[in-house]
């Protein structure tokens, strides 16, 4: 009974967000395919990003992990003057994820 008392605090955390978009963040978008960016300048940067994938043993709702992913590349994105675009090059690989930047004004 004690152990399963223990898993509620690590659950719970599981499905909180800790990194949300900065106010720079939150000006630039996350495009989701290619076709998004096609008429795009590729700025050649490229951002690698991480978020705890799991806790305590337990993996986190991958839909969190992707959310705070993506508010750390708009971040990062936003200290790049002629950024506005971010788009991730392949998969979150143990709470990791490459961006490349974009100009998509």
């Amino acid at each position: 009974m004690r152990a399963a008392f223990a898993l509620i605090p690590a659950l719970a955390l599981g499905a909180c967000t800790w990194v949300e978009p900065d106010a720079g963040g939150r000006t630039i978008r996350v495009a989701h395919d290619a076709a998004a960016t096609a008429g795009c300048v590729d700025l050649k940067r490229t951002v690698t990003v991480s978020v705890k994938h799991e806790i305590a043993g337990i993996e986190r709702d991958r839909r969190k992990v992707l959310d705070e992913l993506e508010s750390l590349a708009r971040n990062e994105a936003a200290r790049i003057a002629e950024a506005d675009t971010v788009r991730a090059l392949g998969p979150v690989r143990e709470g990791e994820q490459d961006y490349r930047i974009y100009d998509c004004r």
